[in-house]
């Protein structure tokens, strides 16, 4: 007969369709040098998802925007203790991750990569999953800064920009892209769940991304929307 189950919490963080993929300890007791995702125990009080973005920022640094839903539930075992884990897919941001003692190395890696290094086969499965949820809309468009304003265009419109923070006050906003050519030209590329997403977003939120607009005007000769794409 099995004893409790220990309640636990995993995150499968991507950047851009890779994997963010942790490196066990050698000194850690259980399965030194396996290469897993971020995960840890769920504390006594903690709800799920408040265990998933704490253990993101012990064990990565990151502050991590995380899917309020769940995208699975499954058993795990670890030094023959029983695990019921609860995974989250979030996304994760640009930079290098800050890792705990827990681990000693890191890497973004592809679905296929993952599959080879990581010795947990349902964390894998898991891994899949992830991945196969990360469709996303995407709003592209065309711009030319103004004549010296450049270093305040791309700080306004980078991925930790002013539009970037705007739009995270929805769940269902990805992240944000910023693109530049030789010759000047930039292009932004906004992700997005879905278009009904970004729509419900700019109704909720029209004053204020009016008023964001109005004042990007100053630092911008030229704009087009190229389209909008889903992937």
């Amino acid at each position: 007969m099995h004893g409790l189950f220990i309640p636990a919490v995993s995150v499968l963080a991507l950047r851009r369709g890779r994997l963010l993929t942790l490196r066990r300890s050698p000194a850690e007791e259980k399965a030194p040098g396996a290469w897993e995702v971020i995960s840890g125990r769920i504390e006594p009080g903690e709800q799920p998802l408040e265990a998933a973005a704490r253990e993101a920022r012990e064990e990565s640094g990151f502050d991590l925007r995380l899917d309020h839903r769940p995208i699975a539930a499954y058993r795990g075992e670890i030094a023959g203790s029983d695990m019921l884990v609860v995974a989250y897919r979030a996304e994760a941001p640009d930079g290098e991750p800050r890792l705990s003692e827990e681990h000693d190395a890191w890497d973004f890696v592809t679905l296929a990569e993952f599959a080879a290094r990581c010795p947990f086969p349902r964390l894998v499965g898991v891994a899949a999953a992830a991945f196969e949820t990360e469709r996303a809309h995407l709003l592209v468009w065309e711009f030319r800064p103004a004549a010296g304003r450049e270093a305040a265009f791309e700080a306004a419109y980078g991925a930790e920009g002013d539009w970037a923070r705007l739009f995270r006050n929805d769940p269902e906003y990805l992240g944000t892209d910023l693109l530049r050519s030789a010759g000047g030209r930039y292009l932004t590329i906004d992700r997005w769940r879905s278009h009904a997403a970004f729509a419900a977003f700019r109704k909720r939120h029209g004053e204020a991304y009016a008023a964001l607009d109005r004042r990007m005007e100053a630092l911008t000769a030229h704009e087009a929307a190229i389209g909008t794409f889903d992937v």
